[in-house]
């Protein structure tokens, strides 16, 4: 009998095909087949929240994965003060996002080794280059004066007409 799981083990998600319960519970899909990460937490109901290895994901998810990753960032830095952001950091400015998965815990095995090579239609992605974040030229006060009161006018003109 092999030991049970346990926060922080090295897991892989077991290959097998969807089911009508699974697309019920949403706790397993047909791109989590053979996923290596590492258990983050361990829930009492039998579910496992995983931190997948990001070399572990597919082409199609990984590069949406990055674009959602590269467009929170953005947000993230737009938000903050010209200030705030030049405090920050060339690390804290390129933070990662995890990949993190919710599955049953009967759908994991122990893991170790290398991540394995998916078959040709699920090929592993090339680590992606960390992307470069441009900080947008913001406006002065001047120039926002000047676009409100063009706006201001513009909606006087429709109303008058």
């Amino acid at each position: 009998m092999s030991k049970p799981l346990a926060e922080g083990d090295r897991v892989r998600v077991k290959d097998r095909e969807q089911t009508a319960a699974d697309i019920k519970s949403q706790l397993f899909y047909e791109h989590y087949r053979n996923l290596v990460g590492n258990i983050a937490k361990l829930y009492a109901d039998g579910t496992a929240s995983i931190n997948i290895d990001q070399q572990a994901l597919t082409k199609e998810v990984a590069k949406r994965h990055d674009e959602t990753a590269t467009g929170i960032r953005q947000r993230w830095l737009d938000g903050m003060s010209d200030e705030g952001r030049n405090k920050l950091t060339a690390t804290e400015k390129t933070f990662n996002l995890r990949y993190t998965i919710l599955v049953s815990a009967t759908d994991l095995d122990p893991f170790s080794g290398a991540i394995p090579t998916a078959a040709p239609a699920k090929a592993i992605a090339a680590p992606a280059a960390e992307p470069v974040v441009e900080t947008p030229v913001r406006k002065s006060l001047e120039e926002l004066e000047a676009e409100e009161a063009r706006h201001l006018e513009e909606i006087r003109k429709q109303q008058n007409n």
